[in-house]
């Protein structure tokens, strides 16, 4: 089987990592992205000022898994880098997540009996879902928690999805929970790191393998996939399968950039978690080791993805919609018995970069 060759739909952490693993195992790999460039979302390059500009918006690579680190760090030489966000709701400036600098603001002198209770209940630096300080037993716990959600969550998720934060799947409102203490930072793995030379060229290395052969600006329909070959399929589901039950909604940003000389502020991220439509902007002189002459602010807006207009980088996470997406996966069975789906637009999941990587070495090492 080793002789045989396998079909990559994609060339995004999930695509590149799995054709790079198959190939050390004696696979040939033929790898098609139909974007112009490699590296998926992750795709960045310099600037004339030398910054790295991440295209589709800012991307910190973070991981506790040492797995997925011994593999990384065979094709890049990665600098510590720890992402701090600020939180801007009008004038007010906290830290994200949340922590209990925004207590002391909103509650003012019943802060510190409602930190005891929290300390109490979960322990001193422990991260925790809103969702589940709803539910505490403690009237002032839960309506700390519903002013936390009105001032930092509400805004975000209702610009961010369309959606109200509701209906957002559980996974979905966990993926920023509040911090138990003073706390800062936004991750908490043990590797945070950013490649010296960037994405791009990290890709680069993944797929320059002799029996490797990659091509972009290729578009891949369902008769385009071989049924005698393994394919993995990293794609959007209901385009391959010609919208048979309806479109799937995803979100896409606007991004607008401004070069400048000018730094933003203490944090590489400052979310706007109030009306403005702007979701966040991102100051990507923090993306290099060196201090530069200048600097590009990404702001970003989210708005609905439409075909042929911008790209479809985010899944909603709707139980309605992932509903339907199962139904894509049941009919793909049917029609190509021979493929696997893996990544964030196949699995209609939001999948970080490691867990994307975690995955890829999986599904390699079970071909």
């Amino acid at each position: 089987m080793a002789n045989s060759t396998w079909l990559v739909v994609g060339s995004g952490f999930t695509g590149a990592s799995v054709a790079r693993v198959l190939a050390e195992r004696g696979f040939r790999v033929r790898v098609v992205e139909r974007r112009s460039h490699i590296a998926g979302n992750a795709f960045d390059e310099y600037t004339p000022a030398g910054v790295f500009l991440h295209r589709y918006g800012p991307h910190l690579f973070h991981t506790s898994s040492p797995r997925v680190i011994d593999f990384v760090t065979r094709f890049a030489v990665w600098r510590p880098y720890l992402h701090h966000v600020t939180g801007q709701s009008g004038d007010l400036r906290y830290p994200l997540p949340p922590n209990f600098l925004l207590l002391d603001h909103l509650l003012g002198e019943r802060s510190k009996s409602v930190q005891q209770l929290l300390v109490s209940s979960y322990g001193d630096g422990a991260r925790v879902p809103l969702h589940v300080l709803e539910s505490h037993e403690s009237d002032d716990v839960r309506s700390a928690a519903q002013a936390i959600r009105r001032i930092v969550f509400t805004p975000y998720t209702r610009k961010m999805w369309g959606e109200h934060a509701d209906n957002l799947l559980s996974s979905a409102q966990a993926r920023v929970p509040v911090v138990i203490g003073y706390q800062e930072g936004y991750f908490t793995d043990s590797f945070q790191a950013l490649p010296t030379d960037g994405y791009t060229a990290f890709f680069r290395r993944l797929l320059d393998h002799p029996r490797i052969a990659a091509e972009t600006d290729r578009e891949i329909s369902l008769s385009d996939l071989p049924k005698t070959q393994p394919v993995l399929f990293t794609g959007a589901l209901d385009q391959l399968l010609g919208f048979r039950h309806g479109a799937l909604p995803y979100r896409s940003i606007r991004f607008r950039l401004e070069a400048t000389r000018r730094r933003l502020t203490p944090s590489a991220t400052v979310n706007y978690n109030d009306e403005r439509p702007q979701t966040r902007i991102t100051d990507m002189a923090f993306t290099v080791a060196a201090d530069p002459s200048s600097t590009i602010w990404v702001e970003e807006t989210p708005e609905e993805f439409l075909s042929g207009k911008n790209e479809a980088l985010y899944p909603v996470p709707v139980a309605r919609w992932r509903e339907l997406h199962n139904t894509y996966v049941a009919l793909l069975k049917d029609v190509h018995p021979n493929i696997i789906v893996a990544g964030r637009m196949a699995k209609y999941q939001y999948v970080d970069m490691d867990q994307a990587c975690a995955s890829a070495l999986r599904i390699a090492a079970d071909a």
